[in-house]
């Protein structure tokens, strides 16, 4: 587990977790921190959905150790988990970022129990995931992860593991990213999670957790690529930086957006058929989905501009721009007016109702 605070750099490393790799720790004024692993929920649900081929988890960026999960778990591509994630694909969209949102949710396996109730569901896991759905998941999961005997491949593979989260805990010994997250949305979680998918090649996830007690977690999943000389993934600090960053935001934005969906949906609905086509190569399929990233992305670049300067962040709209989100420039913007008038608008919920008024009154022209 790595922390990084704005007056101190302190760390602790602890070996042999039962669940997690080594971590390293520090804590800052207000108490938060950031935590990086290799998580076994995530490995598990990767696998299973892997197997299941419903999208975004069949990459093969990590040949060697794809190798070993090919070769693990290959036989049990017709065990009820598979074939049940097959199914909830077609009738309940499950896939992309939904299988990690119910993974963060969970203990470790095989027991996978809800961290909080999970019935109803709670309010910032995925809606696909539904109160007739998770049981009958769970329930074919944890079968999964005792007959495959699940938490035997994870343990012969903690040394890769380790090397992974050394390489990232390498681009980021240094870096201060917390304190921006309490002053551009006023306030933190109680904690911040960077957990390393191994098996999910260029494709990150945000998602968020609430426990009983009211405290929150946010996560920022990240995906693996580049191999080094040890198979472990490597994580260029110019990439990963900001994914890291556009990942946590997730967690901040998404529930705004859905807070201000109904202000939101002229706008969305006008644009997004015209979004449609790049998006959906992303897995990017409603119209509140291209708000989520819009909003993301806008902030990440003032992150960037903030941090790295004003080419760095014109560099990442024109990037931004490439990849389905046109006119980013003019959002970017507007997030510099709330900079500005933070006296007015003291967090980024109270700017909403002028995002979405720039929404609509953009719509049919910028974007």
């Amino acid at each position: 587990m790595i922390l990084f605070s704005s007056a101190i750099y302190t760390l602790l490393i602890i070996f042999a977790c039962a669940s997690k790799t080594t971590e390293q720790k520090d804590t800052d004024g207000d108490g938060s921190r950031i935590s990086i692993s290799v998580d076994p929920r995530i490995e598990l649900f990767s696998a299973i959905h892997r197997l299941a081929e419903t999208g975004q988890y069949d990459e093969n960026e990590l040949p060697g150790y794809i190798a070993d999960v090919e070769a693990y778990f290959g036989p049990y591509r017709d065990h009820e988990a598979v074939q049940l994630a097959i199914q909830l694909r077609e009738t309940h969209n499950l896939d992309g970022n939904s299988p990690m949102a119910l993974a963060v949710y969970l203990t470790d396996p095989p027991a996978l129990e809800g961290r909080a109730s999970l019935n109803p569901p709670p309010e910032d896991l995925d809606p696909r995931w539904t109160s007739d759905v998770i049981p009958a998941f769970l329930e074919a999961a944890r079968k999964f992860a005792v007959e495959t005997n699940f938490n035997r491949f994870f343990e012969a593979h903690r040394s890769l593991y380790g090397q992974a989260v050394f390489n990232l805990q390498t681009i980021l010994k240094g870096k201060d990213i917390l304190p921006w997250f309490k002053e551009y949305f006023g306030y933190q979680p109680d904690d911040y999670a960077i957990i390393l998918g191994l098996q999910n090649g260029s494709c990150n996830y945000g998602s968020s957790v609430t426990l009983e007690d009211g405290k929150r977690e946010f996560q920022s999943i990240l995906g693996a690529s580049q191999p080094d000389i040890t198979g472990a993934p490597q994580y260029p600090a110019e990439w990963y930086i900001p994914t890291i960053v556009h990942e946590f935001c997730h967690s901040y934005v998404n529930p705004l957006v859905d807070q201000y969906r109904e202000m939101l949906r002229e706008s969305g609905e006008l644009m997004f058929p015209s979004h449609k086509e790049k998006l959906s190569q992303s897995g990017y399929n409603y119209w509140h989905v291209m708000m989520y990233e819009y909003l993301t992305r806008a902030c990440v670049v003032r992150y960037i501009y903030a941090n790295e300067g004003s080419i760095a962040a014109s560099r990442r709209m024109k990037w931004d721009e490439r990849y389905g989100f046109p006119a980013i420039e003019g959002l970017v913007d507007l997030l510099n007016d709330y900079e500005n008038q933070r006296d007015k608008y003291p967090h980024l919920e109270a700017f909403m109702p002028v995002i979405a008024e720039y929404f609509n009154q953009s719509a049919k022209t910028k974007f």
